[in-house]
């Protein structure tokens, strides 16, 4: 817009008064706009460490700011005085120097995606953020083959929690919603979770399936061990708010989300009453002609084997 009324010569300037003026007003508008970027990408750095993105964010504002500073000093500069033929300068000037910084930034030199994940292993390594909320998938589907290459390393790592998350980002073969979520909010999902069974091993099945599937446990839900099927997996009962969803785990393998097998989902629609269901309700399997899931003492779903 400052170029608009600029132009490339005295003679070709806007005469109208008050597009100079806005011109001026706009030209000394850049910098203090342009460092409110910066703090804001740097406080977002601060929080949350580097991506290919920020980098990218960081280069994009290192020339606002760049465009800024000309643009302020070429009023200041002979007080007013042959501002816009200084704004010209300023122009040719910048333009060369931002095609270099394009063209170094196009060679090989300079791998975002391996500095991000550097910066990211490292906070996770420093214990800056924790593995709960470390975004594994960020580093599966946001930062190229040097972020893949870091999962593989975590999956192989001492941390049995660490590793079992970055195993579970490397078996994804499509990134799904759930990756809007939060931390805090995958907490509160996962302290909604009762596991009524002792098995370890069964309980990190299912904790690794709840905690990649945000549409689970939102409400108080409880978690049955149904026995093992027909087809030798464990199965699972996951009841919320009445409904019953039959999950199915191979213990023979690591927790992996993207192993799960949904059997089915029983929900109590029309021809059942859903009991209600709290944080504190009694949620177990009874004998009835075969078996089923009861809720503070009511049946919920059809029964089963």
């Amino acid at each position: 817009l400052v170029n608009a009324v600029v132009r490339n010569a005295d003679h070709e300037v806007s005469g109208n008064r008050a597009l100079r003026w806005a011109s001026l007003v706009l030209a000394l508008a850049i910098l203090p706009l342009a460092l409110l970027a910066a703090i804001s990408t740097g406080t977002r750095i601060a929080e949350y460490g580097l991506s290919p993105e920020r980098l990218w964010g960081i280069v994009a504002v290192a020339v606002a700011v760049a465009y800024g500073v000309a643009y302020f000093a070429a009023p200041i500069r002979g007080r007013m005085a042959g501002w816009m033929e200084r704004v010209r300068s300023a122009n040719m000037h910048l333009a060369v120097a931002t095609c270099v910084l394009a063209f170094i930034l196009a060679l090989p030199l300079f791998d975002f995606g391996a500095i991000s994940a550097k910066n990211q292993i490292a906070r996770l390594e420093s214990g800056e953020v924790s593995v709960d909320e470390f975004d594994f998938d960020a580093l599966r589907w946001d930062f190229g083959d040097a972020g893949r290459e870091a999962l593989e390393r975590l999956a192989k790592s001492n941390d049995a929690e660490a590793a079992e998350l970055a195993a579970g980002a490397l078996a994804q073969e499509a990134r799904t919603y759930r990756d809007v979520e939060r931390g805090p909010e995958r907490n509160e999902r996962l302290a909604n979770l009762r596991m009524q069974f002792e098995d370890e091993t069964l309980r990190r099945h299912v904790e690794s399936h709840v905690r990649a599937s945000p549409w689970r446990c939102d409400n108080p839900c409880v978690a049955l061990d149904a026995g093992v099927g027909d087809n030798g997996r464990r199965r699972i009962a996951l009841v919320e708010d009445g409904r019953i969803a039959w999950e199915e785990f191979d213990l023979a393998q690591p927790a992996d989300p993207a192993a799960v097998t949904a059997a089915r989902e029983a929900a109590i629609r029309g021809e059942f009453d859903a009991p209600d269901q709290g944080a504190g309700s009694q949620v177990e399997i009874r004998e009835w002609s075969g078996r089923r899931v009861y809720i503070d003492g009511q049946p919920a779903g059809d029964p089963f084997k």
